[in-house]
């Protein structure tokens, strides 16, 4: 397999530098709700297929240079599929001049010489590319399109350009039984692999037809994440997991244990999300707080953010717990699951039991 995303020294670095500063060193752009996908599990993606509402180019670009002179270096483009709006290459090409390291989130589909043409000019850290099934019927019935070859075709030649990219794939009870494909085909595609077992309720969007919770039970999360490590680990590896002397490889992302209750990660601290209808939030998984955006206004949102950030706490239930060092338990599974930030949700508590259960069966692997 292709080795873990790793995030640098200096990354690394830089960002508990600024989140000791509070520095909003890291932020996504959601340039859009729209896109030509229609999962069934997407956390932003409504019905509305109109651009109605959303930031024009030109607001982009001045909220680009008001988050730069404030601190902005790190730089994520995503949506919906940030490659449906018409003036995407116009966004991209303003904020790469500023001096952003950028990464773009899409599922692939829709690049086209003009997006290859521009990341040859100004190159992307990183392109996330998701990927949901290894078949296009899978594909299909996740995604409402038959588009596999097409993404891997994509990837490919971004691999030949030399842009890094990584592979977002989100195990659920529909390719669940892929997992060892989808991987190994990532893995052929040289892609680097950041696999998830978790899937976060649609909080900010509408739910698409009957059949729309492709999430597993937490029981058959639990047995998909042990599956993933089982398959990314050396034996040595497992056993130290088993042992509770490193945390299991996750795709979340928590930095510290924070046991005063307090948010773990970089949301709110050094980290930002801008919907694509110019609301300011710690990160897109949550739905509060929301500090709005103006003209201007960046700096005097973004420190607002951050006080109504610090003052979050996590259940102390879930701070207690002898798993709270395992568990990937946030404020935003917190707030998706329960609709409080202070109530341990059920679902995670019950899949971080079962892998820690599965990870001790399994301690004498060979």
């Amino acid at each position: 397999m292709a080795d873990r995303p790793v995030e640098p020294v200096t990354s690394a670095y830089y960002h508990a530098r600024a989140a000791r500063a509070g520095i909003p060193l890291d932020g996504t752009f959601e340039l859009t709700a729209r896109c030509n996908f229609d999962c069934r599990m997407c956390y932003v993606h409504g019905a509305a297929q109109t651009s109605d509402g959303e930031l024009s180019a030109g607001q982009w670009i001045a909220l680009a240079r008001e988050a730069r002179d404030a601190g902005l270096l790190y730089l994520l483009l995503t949506g919906g599929e940030p490659l449906v709006r018409s003036d995407f290459c116009e966004i991209y090409e303003a904020t790469a001049q500023m001096g952003f390291l950028i990464s773009v989130n899409t599922n692939g589909s829709l690049l086209t010489d003009a997006h290859y043409d521009l990341f040859d000019r100004y190159p992307p850290m990183r392109v996330n590319v998701s990927l949901y099934g290894a078949d296009d019927d899978v594909y299909e019935y996740v995604t409402g399109r038959r588009q596999l070859d097409n993404v891997c075709g994509a990837i490919r030649r971004l691999r030949a350009m030399d842009v890094p990219v990584t592979v977002n794939f989100i195990a659920n009870r529909v390719n669940a039984g892929q997992i060892e494909e989808i991987l190994a085909l990532a893995d052929s595609l040289g892609a680097i692999v950041r696999p998830t077992a978790y899937i976060y309720p649609p909080l900010r969007a509408a739910c698409h037809g009957e059949d729309c919770d492709l999430r597993p039970s937490a029981r058959d999360a639990a047995a998909a994440h042990y599956r993933i490590q089982a398959l990314r680990s050396g034996p040595q590896r497992m056993r130290a997991i088993a042992d509770g002397l490193i945390r299991p490889d996750e795709e979340g992302c928590v930095d510290d244990r924070a046991p005063d209750g307090r948010m773990r990660c970089r949301a709110g601290k050094s980290a930002f999300w801008v919907t694509w209808d110019g609301r300011l939030l710690p990160c897109g998984m949550l739905t509060k707080p929301a500090v709005p955006l103006a003209p201007g206004g960046f700096a005097a949102a973004w420190e607002r953010l951050k006080a109504e950030t610090a003052a979050i706490r996590m259940p102390q239930n879930c701070v207690a717990c002898p798993d709270y060092r395992h568990c990937q338990v946030c404020a935003a599974m917190c707030l998706c699951e329960t609709g409080r930030f202070d109530e341990t949700p059920p679902y995670m508590c019950a899949m971080t039991k079962e892998v820690l259960r599965l990870f001790r069966q399994g301690r004498d692997v060979s």
